[in-house]
């Protein structure tokens, strides 16, 4: 089974514009900028909170129930 990027897991549709594409998927809340419920998100530091209290991909992630490798 192929690892699940994020933009596949939230079908946001823009990830040619995501600065995580197409090697950080995986791992996006590491990489300044991302695209996120349309906005654009700052840096690691502005928004890993946001990450482990609202994102499916994160938590899911966290907890092994995404595949990402």
């Amino acid at each position: 089974m192929a690892a699940t990027m994020c933009w596949d897991q939230m079908k946001c549709g823009k990830e040619k514009a995501c600065p995580a594409y197409p090697n950080r998927g995986f791992e996006c809340w590491n990489v300044p900028g991302t695209l996120c419920r349309g906005e654009i998100q700052g840096s690691y530091g502005e928004k890993i909170e946001l990450c482990r209290t609202k994102c499916e991909y994160y938590t899911g992630v966290i907890s092994g129930t995404i595949r990402v490798c």
